[in-house]
């Protein structure tokens, strides 16, 4: 994970991007007034959502059954 300044993100915008998809490096952005950005690769946020429904739909399925 890097953490670089948005004006530092905008300079080195092509190795910032090469980082997230070629080595699936998470960038923050920080900005003013403490608005911050996530730069997630597409292929690693679509893992991050299937992994997120999957273990919400474990934790849905064992509920109930504590229901039984």
């Amino acid at each position: 994970m890097q953490v670089v300044t948005y004006s530092s993100f905008r300079k080195n915008l092509k190795s910032a991007l090469d980082q997230v998809t070629e080595d699936g490096e998470l960038v923050i952005i920080n900005q003013s007034e403490n608005k911050n950005v996530v730069l997630h690769s597409l292929i690693e946020y679509n893992v991050s959502i299937n992994l997120s429904k999957s273990v919400s739909e474990h934790h849905l399925k064992g509920k109930g059954n504590l229901n039984r």
